[in-house]
């Protein structure tokens, strides 16, 4: 039978050691177990993840009020995670400009940020030339996926370059992705930098810019005989 001395000194720093992590130990899963403060949970989304009755209600209601049917209103509020934003789009695009609520709920309901997107329409649309479809300018707002800078771009151009139309500044500022290509500062010297490829479909904004990188050509010029493609794994 083993007998554990009680005054030994492995085991005295063993306790000390011990009482040193548990008080950490346990303040850690109480922070981990808090719930969320109500600024933490903004700097995600202004509300909580779950939408209320009152959100669902606020929807049906907006809706309606821009002269949709109950059969639209319903469907397209109870297939929005944020009902009440998507409410609060349709209705500030149907006020501010000529775009019918129909229109703009096929707009709202296909993007992230539908208030977003219904500020980059109102704020494109007062500055807005002559000859630009109104619902290019909602197209063009849907395509960005950060319908704010887009609009602050149209806008800010605008004022200072009144010969261009507004359907070429959207053009201009068009980014379609997170991280806008073919920005400045570059180190590219002038009159080297690699074209833009279209992708199949001819959307604007949608190009990406692919450098040619030698290191990935690793075929040989001469390869040796009865040697299998790189893409084909061998069998023997």
């Amino acid at each position: 039978m083993q007998i554990f001395n009680m005054s030994s000194p492995r085991l005295d720093r063993s306790m000390k050691i011990t009482r040193i992590a548990l008080p950490a130990l346990v303040t850690g899963c109480l922070v981990a177990g808090s719930p969320i403060s109500a600024e933490a949970a903004s700097h995600y989304y202004p509300r909580p993840y779950r939408s209320s009755a009152a959100d669902y209600d606020a929807c049906a209601a907006g809706l309606l009020a821009t002269g949709l049917s109950d059969e639209d209103a319903a469907a397209a509020c109870g297939g929005a995670l944020y009902p009440q934003s998507l409410s609060a789009c349709v209705m500030a695009i149907d006020a501010e400009t000529e775009i019918t609520a129909a229109d703009a709920l096929a707009g709202c309901r296909r993007v992230r940020r539908p208030e977003e997107l219904a500020s980059c329409v109102v704020g494109i649309n007062g500055i807005k030339t002559e000859g630009t479809a109104t619902l290019d300018v909602l197209d063009f707002c849907r395509r960005s996926l950060l319908p704010v800078r887009f609009s602050n771009c149209v806008v800010g151009l605008a004022t200072q370059i009144p010969a261009y139309t507004t359907t070429e500044m959207m053009t201009n500022c068009i980014a379609a992705t997170r991280r806008p290509r073919q920005v400045l500062p570059s180190f590219i010297p002038q009159g080297e930098e690699i074209p833009l490829q279209e992708l199949p479909g001819g959307e604007e904004g949608t190009s990406q810019s692919i450098p040619f990188d030698p290191r990935l050509d690793e075929t040989p010029a001469n390869p040796a005989p009865n040697t299998p493609p790189r893409s084909v794994p061998a069998l023997w």
